[in-house]
């Protein structure tokens, strides 16, 4: 698979889920933000080179839609690609699935902050390499 869509599997531990065993909002939000964060570490704009410009990647909103949560013991896969890569702004989507059966998809809305300045800026990495789907 091309580094432009990239895929991880996470096992649900029992401290990341309410009591009935299904997984926290919390905790689901952060699974997708650790995989967008792997994904760019992977495709050159992580946290670590956009360091190096003074920038970082900033979520702004994120839209989930659930089908159902995932549970204690499940691996869920998580699949992600961005939409739209477009100066200070990223459009990146997901979709996780358990078993090959989509449990949830989401669309998260990404700024590009200069660290020093704080403000938005345009990303200083290039990405004409970089395929989007929109």
């Amino acid at each position: 698979m091309e580094k432009s869509v990239f895929e991880k599997e996470w096992e649900i531990y029992f401290t990341q889920c309410y009591s009935n065993g299904r997984i926290r909002f919390s905790d689901l939000s952060n699974i997708l933000q650790l995989t967008a964060g792997e994904h760019a570490n992977a495709v050159g704009f992580g946290f670590k080179e956009m360091a190096k410009r003074n920038q970082t990647w900033v979520l702004s909103r994120i839209r989930i839609e659930i089908a159902r949560l995932p549970k204690w013991m499940d691996i869920v896969k998580v699949k992600t690609w961005i939409q739209e890569l477009e100066g200070a702004r990223s459009t990146r989507n997901f979709e996780i699935t358990v078993n090959g059966q989509i449990y949830v998809t989401a669309t998260s809305y990404w700024a590009v902050i200069n660290t020093v300045k704080r403000s938005s800026e345009t990303l200083a990495i290039s990405t004409e390499n970089f395929t989007t789907y929109p």
